[in-house]
């Protein structure tokens, strides 16, 4: 009985994922349970029908409705991110899906969640760090994001040279902990540019 409750929820997911109402609707009618799980599958691909399908199943979950904003937003679908909004109440915690979208890149989709009322700025500047996003870096900084010594080690154990550099720019000063980072996550050469920038600065001192 739980590995056919196990099928029928990932065929719901799947049929969210591939944005096919018809088999959506069969999987719920079959009793398909995991609508959560479908509406963030949905809201990833854009599928704006079926996410409202979904709402209308589970309409007062705000943790779903966070988890279904969140990849939205990391894959900048901002209509999806509007139309989830909207049936939104005050326990929605914005920040999730503001730092989904600094890890995709999306200032459209960032800059909703700040609307919103998002204000977590300093995790959002993080996760930019970490993904190589300068402009949405430039952003959180703009609106008050001072953890530069967090955003660093994101940067250093990702290997973003580029924005590890900017972090120091901008006045991080936690280079031995990036440098520690990005060396056990195997990311030799921005360890070895932080070496560097480390030894210029002594120089400089």
């Amino acid at each position: 009985m739980r590995q056919e409750q196990g099928r029928l929820d990932a065929e719901l997911v799947d049929a969210a994922r591939r944005g096919d109402m018809n088999q959506l609707r069969a999987c719920r009618g079959w009793g398909a349970e995991g609508v959560g799980t479908a509406m963030a599958a949905a809201a990833a691909g854009g599928h704006e029908d079926v996410v409202s399908e979904c709402i209308l199943w589970q309409a007062h979950d705000a943790r779903d409705f966070e988890r279904a904003l969140a990849t939205a937003a990391r894959a900048g679908r901002m209509g999806v991110m509007h139309l989830i909004h909207s049936h939104c109440d005050d326990e929605v915690d914005y920040d999730w899906p503001m730092a989904a979208a600094a890890y995709g890149g999306h200032a459209g989709a960032l800059r909703l969640c700040r609307e919103w009322g998002a204000h977590d700025y300093e995790r959002a500047l993080a996760e930019a760090a970490g993904r190589g996003h300068e402009h949405i870096m430039r952003l959180c900084r703009d609106w008050g994001a001072r953890d530069y010594d967090r955003a660093l080690v994101a940067a250093a154990r990702r290997g973003r040279r580029r924005e590890a550099l900017v972090c120091l720019e901008w006045g991080a000063t936690g280079v031995e902990a990036a440098i520690l980072a990005a060396t056990e996550a195997g990311q030799s050469a921005t360890a070895n540019e932080l070496r560097r920038s480390q030894a210029s600065d002594n120089l400089v001192d």
